[in-house]
């Protein structure tokens, strides 16, 4: 032990000295010997300190703390160290250690020094928090009090006498502590808060920021301190008043604000109690605090207005003059009549408000506290009160929204404030437009009265909705009711008795009635401010006299209710109703005063109203009529939204409303109308066909015929249903239902002109549609009927006239369109009867000789055509109405001419392009906002005049920049004069706007052609003829430009038949609504011949002849007469085909005859063709002689020409062979070579005379034949012969040599020359299975793909052989024969893909 002391001796005077080392060495030795001990550890942190040991330093003296953490060396060591190293929280850790330390100590010194050094640290560098744990050290409830309250009163004089002055003044006044703890808590829960929030806010599915706010300010209040420190301040004997007003309204306003964010428990009851004695304290002592004096009186929950304490509210005043408060109440008690003060020497007496000012007072209050309770209360009285029933409501409903957010806040319920509001609200609804809002009143009241069953204001109101229902001892029980409760009320009492004998007098009891109106009367004439109640009861007492027949005494009650009270509406009402009626003589003109005084001062006079519209519309005063219907309608609350369950109240008005509506074309607007007043009178028939007829003008037409259908319902016998219907179905373009629905009208009411009139319309109309689908034959009989039907019209009636030339005209028009007439004696008979009435017409200057030779016999399109042009003209003769029909009328004859020159009719020498133009210019002068006259104006001009062409349709693009028809003619323009890009851009927008308009893709495809694009134009055309609406012109371009393309081409037979198929049906198409064209006659024959259809083609050219002649021996054209030529050329083709050899030699020698000795390229073929044809028929016919002749002729005829002797060689080669014998083949072989030789590239001749060889198994005569084409290189090979046809002659060759391999091998070799070519592949599989080589067939139809181009027949074939090369390669599944299968499903007529099924099955059998 005496070696330990010394040591530390030695340590202690070391580490005095500053030798560190030493002391270290020492106090290191002693814990060797002591680990624990005491004072070796503070001198082991002290040493290493001094050597800049922290760690070590802070380790021994954490051990020595270890060892007795009652002694503050250790402490106090380890404060420095803390100090120096900057680590503050553990610094004012060991400091507030050390003033506890020396606490228990009571050495009161070193505890304040080592608390104010806590306190400066936690200031200076920790948190709020730790602050004000430092400063709470200093107040009374800290265990360092006792000891601290041991320290001198501080000197203020001389602060720096001690080393503890901030201790002792505040041991001396805890005050400034509190206020600081206070102050630092406020910022730190503000701060808080807002972290807190945003935090939160940026969370994934976080809530709604009022959510989050709510949640964070309870989390936050719900722990606070800060009321404890606020009571501290209030309970502190050095408080000011100032202070403690500060801090009293802080603590409400804590309190307040954690009531409102508390959730419903306990807790917010108990939070709400504290917050309740606080203000009642506060208001008991009179403490002007806004805040709490605010909540108090909001908190009130009494059911009216003069239940509040008068008392507190003048005392609210006083206390608070200038606030938002102050003029609600002042306005309040000014509109109650109650003075703001009871002490007329009231120092400061608040200012008066008049009564007249009082409302905008109460309103601009209300206005400023959006969530007071107060004001709505307020607010909802006076409008209740002024009966302004329609802002009561709101209010009402805003008093109640506000109340619930009260009661949310507050954490208790309100019942009498909610009852009072629902009271006003359900009170308010039953007058407010009654009955409209009543089934919503009965059920707020009938809810008040469930709570409280004795409510006067809810028992009167139901009593009012159960009137207004005619339930009138029901409502007379609930009005007895209230009687019983106020007997002596002269306000709600003496209106139930009044209410009472009103009812008394619909139960049928008007002696009772009267009486007790009387008696009503007299009680309220002694009441003052009650005319217009005096006026109601007279008013009342004149409908028992009028019930009871006494029309002199009720007129006297009337007279005497207008004296109480001059606006009395209601009394106005019957005194008109008494001179219209009852007063003899009638006076009409007193009742219409009446009446219109009584709506003029109160719109819900709906009696008044309806006779004022009747009256009106009898001196037809619609402008009248239709303000009387809006005024009543707004009289019902028909300005409020409409619901859908809205009922009127006065279904005329809507339905006069309605039609008013429908005649501006206002149609949505229309239709809610009709549909609201057939709420109210669901069996008005006359209102459902209003509302068909709205439903049909805005398009809804499927409601249109169920509306008129119901219509129709209910009055089975009123034809204009049925005519409204077939109106709608003509519409909707169901003509066969319309006209079937007029002649039904028809049956019953045969004379009925506009009945007649709209069926003319309709089989007019059925007409065009049927013209457009390509059904001529239905469209004419449709025409004739419609003409037919406009004649019985004219005869039953005369007028309409103008209608009627004009329906005749448009059929004949239309008719004249369908070029060869079926219903011949059926239109002849119609063109003679209008002969007649047109010779007789002294004013068809233009049209008359067209009619004038017109003969029954001789009845065609063209005359039909002649016969509107003089009817349109015809029309314009009766004189024109308006500028419409003058414009229509001049159009429609503008049309008509412009139509009769394009057909050339050069004979007619009268209708000039000039004339054609006057018309038009005539419409559009009459009407010049139409634009479909613009439109005709410019396909006037269009061949003769480009700009005013362009004009004319620009002007039209301005009245309607959409019409998709005038930019197609726009279009049209451009191309015929060659400005291809304008043109293009004009067929686009048109396409944009409509992409099924047929003239549009036409401009499109002829737009292709110009461009030189055929393939494209040839596509363009393919879509036009399948869309719904076709024109001919497209179906004739279709046709030509595929017949040329494939005609051109070198495909074989059967391809070129199926590939002319579309072709031969538009052309079929074109020709029966075009029969007379003789160009597409031709073409379609030639068409017919390439797709095996010789009889037909026979007929169609044959016709085309006749055509052809007879326009030759009119004009004598050479071009035709070139025509008819090629037309006879062709049928003697044709006629070889069908084995007509006479007939065929006839044909050519009119070819020839017509040719002449013309040497022109075009007729040096026509000649070589007929030659040759002439000489197969002589053949045939069995002159051989006379063939060969023709032969020799058609080689001569031929020249020089290679390719025409090359043709003519083969043919003659053919014939040759086909007649059999060694020396017809022999010279037909010299034929060939001699053609070869002067024609070495003549594929034709060189393949026919290969094919004579493999024939007659002439192996050099093949040789000799294909010699020279299998010398030339491959590329020129290739060109010369595109398909392979050598290549296949030489495999059908060594196949009739029974030579499989070697035909394999040529088929090798021309894959070898053109590697992608798939023909070529094909048939080198088909081969390759014949020599049992399945893989690699299969192989070479795999590097062909399953591509199903072509056509279906080629299709077929590659999946057969397909199959058949995978059924031989072994090849798993039922692949095969699926294949197989499919080829028989696209080539069902194909024995061979039969074949190859039944081959692929027994194969996958085996």
């Amino acid at each position: 032990m005496a070696s330990v002391r010394n040591k530390l001796k030695t340590a202690r005077t070391a580490i005095g000295k500053g030798e560190f080392s030493a002391a270290l060495e020492a106090s290191v030795e002693i814990l060797e010997e002591d680990p624990s001990n005491y004072n070796a550890n503070v001198f082991l942190g002290l040493a290493s300190l001094g050597l800049g040991q922290r760690d070590k330093s802070e380790q021994a003296y954490r051990k020595a703390i270890q060892v007795d953490a009652a002694s503050p060396l250790a402490w106090q060591g380890i404060s420095k160290l803390y100090a120096q190293t900057g680590k503050w929280d553990r610094y004012a850790e060991s400091l507030d250690r050390l003033a506890h330390i020396f606490a228990q100590s009571d050495d009161a010194t070193k505890c304040a020094e080592n608390l104010q050094k806590y306190v400066d640290v936690c200031k200076q560098h920790l948190g709020p928090l730790q602050v004000v744990t430092a400063l709470l050290l200093y107040l009374p409830n800290s265990e360092l009090y006792p000891v601290l309250c041991s320290l001198p009163p501080p000197d203020a004089t001389n602060p720096d006498s001690t080393t503890t002055f901030a201790a002792q003044s505040a041991i001396q006044n805890s005050l400034p502590v509190v206020e600081e703890v206070v102050q630092i808590l406020e910022k730190h829960e503000e701060s808080t808060f807002t972290q807190e929030v945003d935090k939160r806010r940026k969370r994934l599915g976080a809530p709604a920021p009022d959510v989050i706010r709510q949640e964070v300010c309870y989390e936050i209040w719900s722990e606070s301190r800060l009321p404890e420190f606020y009571n501290e301040i209030l309970n502190h004997p050095n408080t000011s008043d100032e202070l403690r007003r500060e801090t009293e309204s802080k603590l409400f306003s804590h309190r307040q604000r954690l009531l409102s964010v508390t959730p419903s428990s306990e807790r917010k009851s108990q939070v709400s109690e504290e917050l309740e004695e606080m203000v009642n304290g506060i208001i008991l002592l009179g403490i002007s605090n806004e805040a709490v004096w605010t909540y108090h009186i909001e908190g009130q929950d009494v059911y009216s207005l003069e239940e509040y304490d008068v008392s507190v509210l003048r005392k609210f005043l006083d206390l608070f003059p200038y606030s938002g408060y102050t003029n609600l109440i002042l306005g309040y008690l000014a509109y109650a009549g109650l003075p703001p003060t009871t002490d007329p020497e009231s120092p400061r007496p608040p200012a008066t408000i008049e009564y007249e000012d009082s409302f905008d007072v109460i309103q601009d209050s209300y206005n400023e506290l959006p969530d007071s309770v107060l004001a709505a209360r307020m607010m909802v009285d006076v409008f209740h009160n002024d009966r302004d029933y329609e802002n009561a409501i709101k209010v009402a409903e805003i008093g109640l929204e506000r109340t619930r957010k009260l009661e949310s806040e507050r954490g208790k319920p309100f019942p009498k404030t909610r009852r009072m509001f629902n009271v006003m609200l359900g009170t308010s609804l039953v007058h407010h437009y009654p009955p409209k809002y009543h089934t919503r009143a009965l059920r707020i009241l009938d809810d008040v009265l469930s709570g409280d069953e004795d409510n006067v204001p809810s028992l009167m109101g139901r009593a009012y909705i159960l009137q207004a229902s005619n339930d009138w001892d029901a409502a007379a029980g609930l009005f007895s009711r209230v009687n019983e409760l106020l007997p002596d009320n002269v306000n709600e009492g003496i209106r139930a008795r009044e209410e009472l004998a009103w009812c008394s007098l619909h139960q049928g009891n008007e002696d009772v009635a009267a009486a007790e109106l009387k008696a009503v009367s007299d009680t309220l004439d002694d009441l003052e401010d009650r005319e217009v109640d005096q006026a109601r009861c007279l008013w009342r007492m004149g409908k028992c006299a009028w019930k009871a027949e006494e029309y002199d005494r009720a007129y006297q009650c009337f007279i005497t209710a207008l004296k109480r009270f001059p606006s009395f509406a209601p009394a106005f009402s019957d005194l008109g109703v008494y001179y219209l009626e009852v007063a003899n003589p009638p006076d009409p003109n007193r009742a219409s005063k009446c009446f219109q005084k009584a709506f003029e001062l109160d719109a819900t006079q709906a009696g008044a109203a309806k006779r004022l519209a009747e009256s009106f519309a009898e001196e037809r005063e619609w402008d009248l009529v239709e303000v009387v219907a809006r005024r009543t309608i707004e009289g019902e609350g028909g300005n409020e939204q409409i619901t859908p369950k809205h009922l009127p109240v006065n279904s005329w008005a809507w339905k006069a409303l309605g039609v008013v509506e429908l005649n501006r074309k206002n149609h949505p607007a229309a239709i809610q109308s009709l549909q609201i007043s057939l709420r109210g009178e669901p069996d008005d028939q006359v209102g459902w066909v209003r509302l068909g007829e709205a439903y049909a003008r805005a398009g809804r037409h499927a409601a249109a015929i169920k509306a008129l259908e119901h219509a129709r319902s209910l009055r089975p016998d009123d034809w204009i249903c049925s005519y409204l219907i077939a109106d709608v179905q003509s519409q909707t373009e169901h003509f066969t239902e319309a006209i079937a629905s007029l002649r039904s009208i028809l049956d019953d009411h045969p004379s009925e002109l506009g009945v007649l009139v709209a069926l003319s319309t309709a089989h007019l109309n059925h007409g065009t549609q049927e013209l457009s689908l390509g059904f001529f034959a239905r469209a004419e009989v449709s025409f004739l009927t419609a003409i037919e039907v406009a004649w019985t019209a004219m005869e039953t009636n005369s007028g309409f006239s103008r209608v009627l030339w004009k329906i005749i005209a448009d059929s004949l028009f239309r008719y004249s369109s369908i070029q060869s007439p079926g219903e011949t004696q059926r239109l002849s008979d119609v063109l003679v009867t209008l002969k007649e009435i047109l010779e007789a017409a002294p004013s068809i200057p233009i049209s008359k000789p067209l009619v004038g030779s017109f003969a029954p016999e001789e009845v065609s399109a063209l005359t039909v055509l002649y016969f509107a042009v003089a009817t349109y003209e015809y029309r314009i003769s009766f004189g024109f109405h308006d500028d419409k029909a003058k414009a229509s009328a001049w159009y429609d004859l503008g049309v008509a001419l412009q139509t009769l020159r394009s057909r050339n009719v050069e004979s007619h020498a009268t209708i000039t392009q000039d004339r054609v133009v006057h018309c038009l210019k005539e419409a559009v002068s009459a009407e010049p906002d139409e634009q479909s006259q613009w439109i005709a104006l410019g396909n006037a001009y269009f061949l003769s005049n480009a700009k005013s062409a362009q004009h004319a349709y620009i002007k039209s693009l301005e009245l309607n920049s959409k019409n998709v028809a005038t930019w197609t003619n726009l279009g049209l323009l451009y191309l015929h004069h060659q400005d291809l890009e304008l043109a293009n851009e004009a067929f686009l927008r048109a396409q944009v706007l409509d992409s099924n308009y047929p003239l549009a893709w036409l401009g499109q495809g002829l737009v292709a052609s110009a461009h030189g694009h055929e393939l494209d134009a040839e596509q363009i055309f393919e879509h036009i003829v399948g869309l719904e609406t076709t024109i001919a012109e497209a179906d004739l371009s279709y046709a030509f430009k595929l017949f040329s393309r494939i005609v051109n081409g070198s495909q074989e037979p059967a391809i070129v038949r199926e590939s002319l198929v579309p072709a031969f049906f538009v052309l079929d198409r074109y020709c029966q609504e075009r029969p007379n064209d003789e160009s597409a006659l031709h073409l379609f024959s030639l068409v017919c011949e390439r797709v095996g259809h010789y009889d037909l083609a026979v007929e169609l050219i044959t016709k085309a002849i006749s055509i052809l002649e007879a326009k030759y021996e009119e004009s004598e054209d050479l071009a035709i007469e070139r025509q008819f030529a090629v037309a006879n050329a062709n049928l003697g083709r044709l006629r070889v085909a069908i084995g007509d050899f006479e007939g065929a030699l006839e044909s050519l020698e009119t070819v020839l005859g017509l040719i002449g000795d013309d040497d022109g390229a075009e007729s040096r073929v026509l000649r070589t063709q007929s030659y040759f044809v002439t000489g197969i028929s002589k053949f045939k016919c069995g002159d051989l002689n006379g063939a060969m002749e023709s032969f020799q002729s058609a080689m001569d005829s031929a020249g020089d020409d290679h390719t025409m002797i090359g043709h003519v060689s083969v043919l003659l080669a053919q014939a040759l062979w086909s007649l059999g014998g060694d020396e017809a083949r022999e010279s037909a072989k010299s034929q060939l070579l001699q053609c070869i030789s002067s024609d070495p590239e003549n594929l034709e001749a060189i393949g026919l005379l290969a094919g004579m060889g493999i024939l007659t198994n002439d192996d050099g005569l093949v040789d000799a034949a294909l010699a020279e084409m299998l010398s030339l290189p491959l590329d020129q090979r290739v060109a010369m012969d595109p398909h392979h046809d050598v290549d296949g002659l030489l495999v059908k060759h060594y196949l009739g040599q029974g030579d499989i391999s070697r035909a394999f091998s040529e088929a090798q070799k021309g894959i070898f020359a053109q590697p992608t070519s798939k023909e070529l592949k094909l048939r080198a599989a088909s081969l390759a299975l014949q020599d049992d080589r399945s893989v690699q067939a299969l192989a070479l139809l795999t590097s062909v793909g399953e591509v199903s181009e072509g056509t279906p027949a080629e299709y077929a074939k590659r999946l057969g052989l397909r199959a058949v090369a995978e059924s031989l390669s072994s090849s798993e599944g039922s692949e095969p024969l699926k294949l197989a299968q499919k080829a028989v499903k696209l080539n069902p007529a194909s024995f061979e893909a039969w074949s190859t099924l039944g081959f692929v099955r027994n194969t996958t059998t085996q």
